[in-house]
């Protein structure tokens, strides 16, 4: 079976909630592994609480991107908050930033760049 894991791509206005591994250095969506028995859903939405100490109140994080490669399976919901907030980081990640989405760091995770780039690829083509 395929290692599963979710996160939550969050809005605010045009910026967008990263939280930087401490491990690696990388930004990063909230997100991470699901337990077994756990909805792809409510993994995303257990490790974005855990990792930003911040419950998402009102509608469900909407499905926007779905990543298999065989080995892993990640899938990206999306979600909107009216203001930012300040996250309670875990010992998990470092640091935390709003930013432009059209302007990710560099040292972005490579699955976030490729997500961005199909998806605004396809609003082009649409």
């Amino acid at each position: 079976m395929a290692d599963r894991a979710a996160g939550i791509l969050l809005w605010c206005g045009n910026k967008i909630l990263l939280l930087k591994k401490a491990k690696n250095g990388t930004w990063d969506f909230p997100g991470g592994r699901l337990d077994d028995n756990e909805s792809f859903l409510q993994g995303a939405l257990r490790e974005f609480e855990e990792e930003t100490g911040y419950f998402l109140n009102g509608g469900d994080p909407r499905l926007i991107w779905i990543s298999d490669n065989g080995d892993r399976c990640y899938v990206t919901f999306e979600a909107e908050v009216e203001e930012p907030f300040k996250p309670e980081l875990s010992d998990e990640h470092e640091d935390y930033r709003w930013t432009n989405a059209e302007l990710l760091p560099t040292d972005v995770h490579p699955g976030i760049r490729e997500m961005f780039t199909k998806l605004q690829r396809n609003e082009k083509e649409s």
